[in-house]
């Protein structure tokens, strides 16, 4: 009977009034395609007792639309197949905080993957590095003979170089930039 129960509530016998009810009392404005794709049934095994779920991105909308596609569905029961022992046992309460998206999970997910994914391309660029790192190398694996090395020597300022800095004018611009 449950299962019965989840296809009238999905299914546009219950929805069509129920979303001409929402129009009507509260203003709330949707589709019966989108409170199809809101609305889910769940129940527990051997009972009958089951619960309405909706999700949308407004949380007391939410909380009135279950409990108006609850009502309709307690009337439109007793038309389609005759049953008047229907009762709704609680009515849907605005929930305190979201339900969905769940930041910290998010934030925390979002971490591990960016972690795991800078280890894979360092992982992938260190083995994939093809450039010589050392002379011993060169010698050793390869055999090749050393004919000289050339040095970087860093490059060193004269005297001339800080006269000249010294005796450049300084306008106004150049104080703020530094200051930013």
């Amino acid at each position: 009977m449950i299962t019965t129960y989840k296809e009238l509530i999905t299914n546009s016998v219950v929805l069509k009034p129920a979303r001409q009810d929402l129009m009507d009392e509260h203003g709330l404005r949707r589709s019966v395609n989108t409170l199809k794709q809101a609305v889910s049934v769940t129940s527990t095994a051997n009972s009958q007792v089951f619960s309405i779920v909706v999700r949308d991105h407004n949380a007391s909308a939410s909380a009135v639309i279950a409990n108006q596609i609850a009502t309709t569905f307690k009337s439109q029961v007793k038309q389609i197949i005759k049953v008047n022992n229907v009762t709704i046992v609680a009515p849907a309460e605005t929930p305190d905080a979201p339900v969905s998206p769940k930041k910290m999970i998010n934030i925390l997910l979002g971490l591990v993957m960016g972690l795991l994914l800078g280890l894979v391309y360092a992982s992938v660029r260190i083995l994939t590095n093809r450039r010589v790192q050392t002379l011993e190398f060169l010698t050793d694996d390869l055999q090749l003979t050393s004919l000289g090395l050339v040095n970087h020597q860093p490059v060193v300022a004269t005297k001339a170089d800080n006269l000249a800095a010294k005796q450049r004018p300084q306008t106004a611009a150049k104080p703020a930039i530094k200051r930013v």
